[in-house]
């Protein structure tokens, strides 16, 4: 298949790319400058743009098969980043007919605000308020998209050795986290999955208990 990946040169998104990489697909990688890591990979691509140009995200969309968005808020980041990104990027998929995409959010968004102890509820929220408000305006577009998505809702994310993932766990403690390299496996685990298309799964690390069993990615 043939990704586009908004976000890539972040903490998540080298791994995604990687990971798309790794299963066999090609990558689109938009960024706003060409990045040495980008280059000489079988598969990969960059594209330079920046997300406020509507041309410039529309022209990364052609003739691709999916979208993965794995971007996020920094301090100096507009209040509506993300809700406007993912404007411009369902715009660009409606234009090319692209039907599947991949978003990332994060634990407490939403209705995992419910499900996810007193840390999603009250201090995810105190500490990413800004973020969380962009994501659920960003949520809402795709949700009335039209388009086969899925919204992917990890709690805090480490750089850690895979352990493999679980999707929505009956308890999920202060502890929660996962390690990017499975969540990274889980978004491109997706393309060719329709387990969780127009659904919010909450991914965490494995149970050690269960780790046997669970996926992981490979080294």
């Amino acid at each position: 298949m043939r990704i586009a990946v908004f976000g890539a040169t972040g903490a998540t998104g080298r791994r995604v790319v990687t990971e798309t990489l790794r299963q066999g697909h090609a990558a689109w990688a938009f960024t706003r400058r060409r990045e040495g890591w980008l280059l000489g990979k079988p598969g990969l691509l960059p594209v330079v743009g920046d997300l406020q140009d509507a041309s410039a995200v529309t022209r990364a969309l052609a003739a691709r098969d999916a979208v993965i968005v794995t971007l996020g808020h920094r301090e100096d980041s507009p209040s509506d980043l993300l809700e406007r990104a993912v404007e411009r990027i369902l715009q660009g998929m409606s234009l090319h007919r692209v039907k599947r995409l991949i978003y990332l959010s994060a634990l407490g968004v939403g209705d995992s605000r419910d499900v996810s102890g007193v840390y999603g509820r009250l201090l995810r929220p105190l500490f990413y308020a800004r973020a969380h408000r962009d994501h659920e305006k960003a949520e809402a577009l795709i949700r009335s998209s039209g388009l086969s998505w899925t919204i992917v809702r990890p709690p805090r994310l480490t750089d850690g050795p895979s352990t493999g993932y679980e999707v929505n766990p009956l308890r999920l403690g202060l502890a929660a986290h996962l390690p990017r390299v499975d969540l990274a496996r889980f978004l491109v685990d997706q393309l060719r999955s329709d387990a969780h298309v127009w659904s919010a799964p909450l991914v965490t690390a494995a149970a050690a208990s269960s780790r046997a069993l669970a996926p992981a990615a490979a080294a």
